[in-house]
């Protein structure tokens, strides 16, 4: 280290060390959104696994959607029936309804969302364990997602009181995290056909289809439920149209991540780059003087490309630092949009930055090297005669 000083301006020391930091500190930064952006996106091109969809409709549009034929409570009860008479055999039809509810905790009132849904559709979506076997004739049993649980603090067996009325919690489900059921691990469940909370739900009503890939396209479903249906009234989210999408983010996620990382690169290439040749051009007497005393060629370059790696050392270990907690503190409004857990992104992070701090070696080694031939392959009596 103190060669190191001895050989280079402490303030030419400083400005190159800073700028590689801030430049590999980009670089992790850069790498570590793009990669939690591309297991979001690859998340979603698991849509592609078979044809989803979820047709969504309000209770208000009920007589102009069904036609005049049914008003909102009846459509209600009668719109998957409906559908399933629609599509062909293979496709799965569940009708599920959400709200927004409150439940009293120990700390007050806290916001949670209520779900009705049908044992079928909780095993379709993969959560386990199961509800009990009396759950879906129950209006006293209700069933509450892990995540929920532990935000709640509420545990199977204990009674959750949801808007002043009270049920048992007889099951704690893990849902799978996957679209288009993001988040619904957070939430409560009671079953379908319970009246003490089927007014709760007024609002309108969703159905979740699910078919084998290829089986059923967004223009099929439109054309059979228009037979019976005004389409106009109803939300149609297709899986297939959310992949088709996803694929193309990732493509543009790629391309604009691997560019910012090349000029990221040129940038810290060209700071250490320039401090090492300019320097190695003032101290052409100090090495004319090595020469002459017995030092070869290799020694010389050896000596200098030390130099440059120990520069490109310290700037990777406080540029590592720097951009870890970049990134930590840029992923946090993230989180939101994309929830995905750190050991699903770790390979994604990890191998790009570890490819780019053995190329940044890589380019410190080179950058002490290059000069360094340079100068150790001019004749000494020249430069001594020249300063």
């Amino acid at each position: 280290m103190r060669q190191l000083l001895a050989a280079h301006k402490s303030t030419r020391i400083v400005f190159a060390v800073v700028t590689l930091a801030i430049a590999i500190a980009g670089v992790v930064t850069n790498f570590s959104l793009s990669a939690r952006a591309l297991a979001a996106f690859d998340h979603q091109l698991k849509l592609r696994d078979s044809d989803q969809f979820m047709v969504s409709g309000r209770y208000t549009d009920a007589q102009l959607a069904s036609r005049g034929t049914h008003d909102g409570p009846a459509l209600s009860g009668q719109i998957g029936p409906l559908v399933t008479a629609l599509l062909p055999a293979s496709v799965e039809v569940h009708q599920i309804a959400f709200r927004q509810s409150s439940i009293d905790t120990n700390a007050g009132p806290l916001p949670v969302r209520l779900v009705q849904a049908s044992t079928r559709f909780l095993n379709t979506i993969g959560a386990t364990p199961p509800p009990p076997v009396d759950w879906k004739n129950s209006s006293q049993i209700c069933a509450i997602g892990a995540i929920a649980s532990d935000r709640l603090s509420l545990n199977e067996g204990d009674d959750a009181r949801l808007d002043g009325r009270i049920c048992k919690l007889g099951a704690r489900l893990n849902i799978p995290d996957a679209m288009p059921f993001m988040g619904l691990s957070d939430a409560i469940f009671v079953p379908r056909g319970v009246s003490e909370f089927a007014t709760d739900v007024a609002v309108g009503w969703s159905l979740y289809l699910r078919a084998p890939a290829g089986t059923l396209s967004e223009t099929q479903l439109r054309s059979s439920m228009s037979l019976i249906f005004n389409v106009e009234y109803f939300q149609i989210w297709s899986g297939a149209t959310v992949a088709a999408r996803a694929e193309r983010l990732k493509t543009i996620v790629l391309l604009i991540a691997n560019s910012l990382g090349f000029v990221i690169l040129f940038v810290g290439a060209a700071a250490i780059g320039s401090l090492m040749s300019f320097s190695v051009s003032e101290r052409a007497k100090e090495i004319a003087i090595k020469r002459t005393l017995g030092a070869s060629k290799r020694q010389i370059v050896s000596e200098i490309m030390c130099e440059a790696l120990l520069i490109g050392c310290m700037a990777i270990l406080i540029g590592l630092i720097l951009g870890y907690f970049l990134s930590q503190r840029m992923e946090e409004p993230l989180l939101e949009f994309m929830q995905l857990g750190s050991e699903q992104i770790g390979d994604l992070i990890v191998v790009p930055i570890v490819q780019t701090v053995a190329l940044f070696l890589i380019i410190s080694a080179l950058a002490g090297a290059i000069p360094g031939w340079r100068a150790s392959t001019e004749d000494p009596a020249v430069v001594l005669r020249k300063s």
